[in-house]
């Protein structure tokens, strides 16, 4: 009897147990399955011999890390995480032409970023162009918009910033202060295209401007400190030195050589001051007038400024500033492809327009422009803005910000033109 109820119990628990499995197996079957991410390659080139290139490098990869930890992006439903294929241009048009053929045929990107060498990216477009992949340099050199190339949008309109630094460096004092300068940049197609543009500025200012000009990989600057001073100006301008090695040897070989005046920077001045208050004394450098790059540090800095600095400083320690000025494209890309919901790039560079309200967290606003006077009639161009300062008792000081609309007016006046 006790056998009997043993096995009646022992079959009732089994029934049970069947039917709560029957009963859940529809619940385990309704859980999907997730589907794996697809991956979207975007390409980057870099001089990463350079400062500025190893800094950018770092910045977008942990963009693109806090991208993709925050879900990837979203095109059309579908989620993506962002992969990074990244070559060393080292500032050679060969080299960086070969690393776009590599992108655009091996790698198979369909958007390109990073590169701030003119020479190497006017090659590099004449082949991701045909290609219809999507280039976003930060060039100089006007000539990136071009009528023929479609697909490529310059993220940094360095020429109108160009002239406005040189403007206002040069209005900061009182009329009639100084009425001669000597611009010097490198030898190549970005110098001679960024001295020409610190040219207009000046002229705009009412100075009298002479150029010099130095080969990369120069490391005597000793002929080109006896030319600027036996010209005896009454200033002198290092425009678009993006080495700080260069810039600290031009300024200091420049002092030691006995000049006494006026002198400004449109570049790296806070990266080489302190070198060079070592190497020539506080009290010459006074007064010297140049762009602010560090927005991290001035009152009120920009949140995502700061933000950026706090997620830097966590992933590789020491605070570099360098990237912050060099990288609106991946942010432009992001907004794009948001705003087009699509990674097609004839429907991401047609929500390029005023109204995207394209933001970049260093410069604040941007404004995208048409250049008719370069033959294209399409938003292919990018105006910011960006902070200047002077150096007081050794040390470079913050004075103002600089709107994009401020940078749009000054460039309008001095190329007597509208961009509107």
């Amino acid at each position: 009897m006790f056998t009997q109820q043993r096995k009646r119990l022992l079959l009732v628990a089994i029934t049970v147990h069947l039917v709560l499995s029957l009963i859940a197996v529809p619940f385990v079957i309704a859980q999907p399955t997730p589907l794996p991410k697809k991956v979207l390659k975007i390409g980057v080139t870099l001089p990463l011999v350079d400062m500025i290139g190893a800094e950018v490098k770092k910045a977008f990869e942990m963009l693109c890390a806090q991208q993709n930890e925050a879900g990837g992006i979203t095109v059309k439903g579908e989620r993506y995480n962002i992969e990074l294929v990244t070559y060393d241009s080292k500032f050679n048009p060969e080299i960086g032409r070969a690393a776009a053929e590599k992108l655009v045929h091996q790698d198979k990107v369909k958007f390109i970023m990073g590169e701030y060498s003119s020479i190497v990216a006017l090659a590099m477009a004449e082949l991701t162009n045909p290609a219809k992949v999507l280039f976003f340099p930060t060039v100089v050199s006007d000539r990136v918009i071009n009528p023929a190339w479609n697909y490529v949008f310059r993220a940094k309109a360095n020429t109108f910033w160009v002239i406005a630094t040189h403007y206002l460096a040069t209005k900061s004092l009182p009329p009639g202060t100084i009425k001669t300068a000597v611009l010097i940049g490198y030898d190549d197609e970005g110098g001679h295209t960024t001295v020409g543009e610190a040219t207009k500025g000046v002229e705009l200012a009412g100075i009298k401007a002479t150029k010099l000009f130095f080969k990369r990989g120069t490391t005597d600057f000793g002929p080109l400190a006896t030319k600027v001073v036996s010209l005896q100006p009454e200033s002198f301008c290092t425009v678009g030195t993006t080495s700080a090695a260069d810039h600290l040897r031009i300024m200091t070989s420049i002092f030691q050589s006995g000049w006494k005046g006026y002198w400004w920077a449109d570049m790296q001045t806070e990266t080489i001051l302190p070198d060079l208050v070592k190497a020539v004394g506080k009290e010459v450098l006074e007064g010297g007038f140049g762009e602010f790059n560090d927005a991290s540090i001035i009152p009120s800095p920009p949140p995502d400024v700061v933000q950026f600095r706090k997620d830097y400083e966590r992933r590789y320690g020491k605070w570099h500033y360098e990237s912050l000025p060099w990288d609106p494209a991946w942010y432009f890309l992001m907004q794009a492809i948001k705003a087009a919901d699509s990674l097609d790039p004839d429907d991401i560079l047609a929500a390029i327009k005023p109204d995207l309200g394209l933001y970049w967290p260093w410069a604040g606003k941007c404004i995208p422009i048409k250049r008719r006077d370069l033959g294209v009639d399409k938003y292919r161009d990018c105006v910011y803005g960006s902070y200047l300062g002077v150096v007081r008792d050794g040390k470079m000081v913050f004075t103002e910000k600089v709107r994009a609309e401020t940078v749009l007016e000054i460039a309008e006046k001095a190329n007597r033109t509208s961009y509107r």
